[in-house]
């Protein structure tokens, strides 16, 4: 990122966090980081400058700029029980308008494409703030003064309209190249980050998991009570086996911050050292982003500007960020002599054997999953089954998988039928497996649906069912 400062070692020295306020931002990158500043787009050495005491410390300022010291520390937590859930919650906990999928860029570094994909997989994050202080830039006419002559040529540059499709290609090269927010509002410190996605399926839900999350963060920080730690030792194992964690530190002793997670002695140090090298650490204020269309030269001029944000450029930029599971698109059914069948390529089997207890063939459920994203769209997902008996009528839209999976074991001759169609409706099936035990009556994973019909009917052994996700 580029600015405007010559030094930042002048007598008093410049605060710290003032060279990134008025910078541009990614809002479509990480949330509240140095990284997703793009440009410096204030002259800031033509501002008058002023002083400010911080925390007993004199510093410089621009007179346009206010700054407050805020010391102390606080938790934020984030939860989603699925990954679209999760954007929804990152993007709504920052002052931002419209419904767009900001700061889509930190999910890929906090959890990984693959698990992203996941169905069963639900998300957290726990975020620990220590704050030294805050600084804001309120609206000011003079603002558009500061400007520097490039983005000021660039913005004043656009057309008078965003009509036709060149006028709007020179709007989306202006978005793209500069952004469409500058930072105005941020709290400066040092922080941690626990982010976890958790397989919903493995997890002990005595208590919720995001309440499990906190708990496993301030134990590996030693912020935890012994009481509690004692008291919910197996959800905290549990926690640890059925998710994958990433854990970062920043701002402070770099140092330090390698050790921050290793328990409260090595917390406090790290904590203590963040005046060292504070950063951003989070949005702050009410406004937070300003939009770079009130920098322009008429009230008409920003409102073209923020429309085509609105309607065109931040819709498009969300489509192409959005993070969805897997869905499953076929099944078919393997059956042998053993528990090792073939499986078609790229086929997941189930090892829940259609048959188990009742004698006969080795008989096996398979899906096929396809990845989506917002600009992916599968034509063909799987969306309902129906079991169906001996002589049962195929429903219509459906279309049988033509192996009895009571095959060899006698009883009734048993038949999945499953109806595929396009993907887009909350019919898509996400996941299927294959559940069983001595009772009629079994109970599905949390966040499934059992499919009616039992598929070892009339042959003895388990009760066996499939259940599904949407």
């Amino acid at each position: 990122m580029s600015d405007f400062f010559v030094t930042e070692t002048d007598t008093p020295r410049i605060l710290p966090g003032v060279s990134l306020t008025g910078s541009t931002y990614d809002v479509f990158g990480d949330d509240a980081t140095n990284d997703s500043a793009i440009f410096q787009i204030f002259d800031w050495s033509k501002a008058e400058w002023g002083t400010t005491e911080i925390n007993g410390t004199e510093y410089r300022i621009p007179k346009l700029m206010n700054a407050e010291g805020v010391a102390g520390s606080e938790y934020v937590s984030i939860y989603g029980n699925t990954v679209e859930e999760y954007q929804q919650s990152l993007a709504a906990s920052v002052a931002v308008s419209g419904s767009n999928m900001f700061f889509s860029g930190s999910l890929e570094t906090q959890f990984g494409s693959s698990s992203m994909r996941r169905s069963e997989n639900a998300f957290s994050r726990v975020e620990q703030v220590v704050k030294l202080w805050s600084i804001g830039l309120p609206p000011s006419k003079k603002l558009r003064e500061l400007l520097s002559g490039s983005f000021l040529e660039a913005l004043d540059g656009l057309p008078a309209a965003a009509s036709t499709s060149e006028e709007q290609a020179e709007y989306k090269g202006f978005l793209d190249t500069w952004g469409a927010f500058y930072l105005s509002g941020m709290l400066i410190g040092g922080k941690t980050l626990f982010t976890s996605s958790v397989n919903k399926l493995t997890v002990d839900r005595t208590l919720s998991i995001s309440v499990t999350a906190d708990l496993s963060y301030k134990s590996v920080t030693g912020q935890i009570s012994n009481e509690d730690k004692i008291k919910y030792a197996s959800q905290l194992s549990q926690f640890a086996s059925s998710s994958n964690t990433v854990k970062n530190a920043f701002g402070g002793n770099p140092a330090l911050a390698s050790r921050v997670f290793d328990g409260r002695v090595q917390y406090d140090e790290w904590s203590a050292s963040v005046a060292q090298n504070p950063v951003i650490v989070r949005f702050d204020g009410t406004r937070p982003l300003t939009g770079v269309w009130t920098l322009c030269s008429t009230p008409e001029r920003g409102k073209i500007l923020e429309s085509y944000f609105d309607d065109k450029w931040a819709p498009a930029r969300s489509l192409e960020l959005s993070h969805f599971p897997d869905v499953v698109d076929d099944l078919t059914v393997v059956v042998g002599n053993d528990d090792q069948p073939p499986v078609p390529d790229g086929y997941t089997k189930d090892d829940y054997d259609l048959n188990r207890h009742a004698g006969g063939k080795f008989i096996y459920l398979c899906w096929h999953k396809v990845p989506v994203s917002g600009l992916r769209k599968p034509k063909r997902v799987l969306q309902a089954m129906q079991v169906i008996y001996n002589g049962d009528k195929v429903p219509d839209g459906y279309s049988k998988i033509n192996v009895d999976l009571n095959q060899g074991a006698g009883g009734d001759d048993v038949f999945l039928c499953m109806k595929q169609g396009e993907y887009g409706t909350d019919e898509n099936i996400l996941d299927v497996r294959v559940i069983g035990g001595n009772d009629s009556f079994v109970p599905a994973p949390y966040g499934y649906k059992t499919l009616p019909g039992d598929l070892n009917k009339g042959a003895g052994g388990d009760y066996v069912y499939i259940a599904y996700a949407n």
